[in-house]
Parts: structure tokens; C-alpha cells; sequence
């Protein structure tokens, strides 16, 4: 990840995650390998980013699950707060899915570029 200041490299994505988990949805950008993910929903989200399979030279959506960690038993998403902006590295053209807790809903947005 560069020491610079975030820029774009392609266009922004909207995952508007609920008790069920959307995606997965490919975010592509020019060469980007970090993704800047703001949160404007009211409540917590959870994320996973992960790499395509590649079929016959095509990226091909990933079979994966996000779950919500509870006390005791690890799992396999991040959390993002509401109103909380993260930057991450991840793998070029990455793919994400998303999920909140029961009831909760979410709008988070991702955005491949470069920088922090």
C-alpha cells in the first residue's frame, strides 16, 4: 500500500447487506489493490474479500460464506462500524460479500484505488 493519500482507479460499488449476506460482487480497478469501504449504513456490517477462481482466463466468483463471529466461536468476516471508513490491501478485481445481524441492514460502499 502506498504512503499516499487514497485515489481512485475504477468505480465504487454498493453492497447493502441484511440478516442476508449479499454478494459475492466483484469490485475491479485499474491494476488496484487497495479498497477504500465506508460504511453509511445504521448499523455494523460484517465483510470478506476474496479472490476470484479463475476459469478459462475468466476471474469467476468464490464460494464463500461471511459470518458473524459470536463469543467463542471465530469466523470469517470483518466488521465495519457505521460511519466507520476502512482502507484494505486485497488481491486486484477482488470480490466482496457482506452481512449484518438479524434485523440490522447496512449501505457500504467499496472503492478500488491506491493509497491509505
Amino acid at each position: 500500500m502506498s504512503n499516499q493519500a487514497f485515489q481512485s482507479q475504477g468505480n465504487t460499488v454498493v453492497l447493502t447487506p441484511t440478516s442476508t449476506q449479499v454478494g459475492p460482487t466483484q469490485v475491479q480497478g485499474i491494476s488496484s489493490s487497495s479498497y477504500k469501504i465506508q460504511n453509511v449504513g445504521p448499523n455494523t456490517a460484517f465483510y470478506v474479500a476474496s479472490a476470484g477462481v479463475i476459469l478459462n482466463g475468466v476471474s469467476t466468483a468464490p464460494a464463500v460464506t461471511v459470518t458473524i463471529p459470536v463469543f467463542g466461536t471465530p469466523a470469517n468476516g470483518i466488521p465495519i462500524q457505521s460511519g466507520a471508513t476502512q482502507v484494505i490491501t486485497a488481491p486486484p478485481n477482488c470480490w466482496f460479500s457482506a452481512i449484518c445481524a438479524s434485523t440490522q441492514s447496512a449501505t457500504v460502499y467499496i472503492t478500488p484505488g491506491e493509497g491509505k
